[in-house]
């Protein structure tokens, strides 16, 4: 029987049940349904160009714009690519549901070490079963892989101060080189502020605390620097005023950044919050269900109960971790829910701890896992896939390429995304091959643009350019203008 068989397997190999879990939820869906938003497309294109045509250090991201974010979760979807020689919404979603696997076991692993079984392993099927990051994990973005490195560098500075700072951890300068070389210097400055503030209040010197912390995290800038180094060279200043603009520029709520594009997401520090209790869902309902057990809870006893996570070190890194992280994205101007997601194991733990000592918690605990499994799996498997496919660009691109064989070598889009709307769905599924209409200035080809902004271009371009409408494409995707216009151009 089906119970007795998963039983067994948590009682005697507990991560390979997890590891499983991963697989039927996550890894086995990751290639059901095309791209249907700007973020897939756009990043799969990086890895394209990585892939095709061997721009390892600052590929192309669209009409001749430059990636400025480090590449390594685009590396290695250009390595899991290799084999059938193109980049697929499987493996370009890949990186994402591997590193989802592994953040589940490292933290099943840190928890088990200091509490019992179940308390770990409740702790992950949480972390399985919520929105966030099971969404995170089915999508072609870098951010999974940023939180599963981020996570690990928590857990591996946590067991750094068991051993009392002793020798030099050359393996967590490595994790956050990492994370570093995915999305940037957050994946150094974070984990650093979250172990500082946990030695503050451990009662480490301040100055122990610099000298200790400083080389690790210039041991961790070492490699990332010799990208940012060589993407210099070939990106010149406009590539260190991209840099400046996302990882300064945000956070400090700069204006006029020099940039062709919207930063966008910009919210009040309440829509952290809101963003914690939608991701995750479905606990957040329960734990709302079972408020009246929190109104009878006294001062004094939220006083003894923080008592107890002071003298309970994993607890007390726990909530550091937690309330740091969402602290700190709580300061830029933009922000996004995948940011906090590597605070969510650590607020899993005590969400896994509340619902384990409601009566009646372990059964309940049972049976939401098991609906969300299921409800998962027929999402993923069944109705996300037939979404997906319902609106994706793809059938657009494959159109225009049969019907227009000379296109794909003389095809343009706008790419001043602050006047115009993306085409990333379209540019990928035409191989990368968009080019940048107002920096080009071709005498002939085709154009891409969306259907209310035609009108722009044509009062822009019209005194030197005749345009005629070729096809038009109602587009249903989730970004973008409500129609594409494919457009012949020819100077007058």
């Amino acid at each position: 029987m089906l119970p007795e068989r998963l039983h067994s397997l948590y009682a005697n190999n507990p991560v390979l049940l997890l590891v499983v879990i991963c697989f039927l939820t996550v890894v086995l869906w990751i290639g059901a349904g095309e791209f249907y938003t700007k973020g897939e497309p756009r990043e799969a294109s990086v890895a394209a160009s990585i892939l095709e045509r061997g721009e390892w250090v600052l590929p192309e991201v669209y009409a001749g714009e430059r990636a400025y974010k480090p590449p390594l979760t685009h590396w290695l979807t250009a390595v899991f690519s290799t084999p059938c020689g193109k980049v697929s919404p499987f493996t370009s979603r890949l990186p994402s549901a591997l590193a989802f696997t592994g953040m589940i076991v490292a933290v099943f692993l840190f928890y088990r070490r200091y509490y019992r079984k179940e308390v770990a392993f409740f702790t992950c099927i949480i972390l399985l079963t919520c929105f966030e990051l099971h969404r995170a994990a089915m999508t072609s973005r870098v951010d999974m892989t940023l939180t599963s490195l981020t996570v690990l560098a928590f857990i591996l500075l946590f067991g750094w101060e068991r051993k009392q700072l002793k020798g030099f951890p050359m393996l967590i300068a490595i994790v956050m080189s990492g994370a570093t070389l995915t999305k940037g210097p957050v994946g150094i400055f974070l984990p650093m502020l979250v172990f500082g503030v946990y030695l503050l209040v451990l009662r480490y010197s301040l100055t122990r605390i610099v000298l200790k912390l400083l080389p690790v995290a210039v041991a961790s800038l070492v490699l990332p620097l010799v990208w940012y180094y060589f993407a210099y060279l070939e990106g010149g200043r406009p590539f260190l005023d991209l840099v400046w603009a996302e990882n300064f520029g945000r956070l400090l709520g700069q204006k006029d950044l020099p940039v062709n594009y919207a930063l966008g997401h910009e919210e009040g520090w309440w829509y952290n919050f809101l963003s914690l209790a939608a991701g995750f869902l479905p606990w957040t309902l329960l734990l709302f269900t079972s408020v009246k057990g929190l109104r009878n809870t006294t001062l004094s006893g939220v006083k003894e109960r923080l008592i107890k996570i002071r003298s309970d070190r994993p607890m007390l890194f726990s909530l550091i971790a937690a309330v740091v992280t969402v602290g700190f994205y709580c300061i830029p101007l933009s922000k996004r829910s995948v940011y906090l997601m590597p605070a969510y194991p650590f607020i899993a733990v005590f969400i896994s701890g509340y619902v384990m000592g409601l009566r009646s918690g372990k059964t309940l605990l049972y049976r939401i896992t098991a609906v969300y499994i299921v409800l998962w799996i027929a999402i993923d498997a069944i109705a996300l896939p037939i979404y997906k496919n319902s609106i994706t660009q793809k059938p657009f691109a494959e159109h225009i390429q049969r019907k227009y064989p000379a296109l794909k070598q003389n095809i343009y889009a706008m790419n001043n995304l602050l006047e115009y709307s993306n085409m990333y769905g379209v540019n990928f599924y035409l191989g990368g091959s968009l080019r940048d209409f107002e920096k080009c200035r071709p005498d002939e080809g085709y154009l891409l643009v969306g259907g209310g902004s035609f009108e722009r271009v044509a009062a822009v371009y019209g005194g030197s350019y005749l345009f005629e409408r070729l096809e038009s494409y109602s587009n249903m995707c989730r970004d973008g203008e409500k129609e594409i216009l494919l457009v012949s151009f020819g100077k007058k």
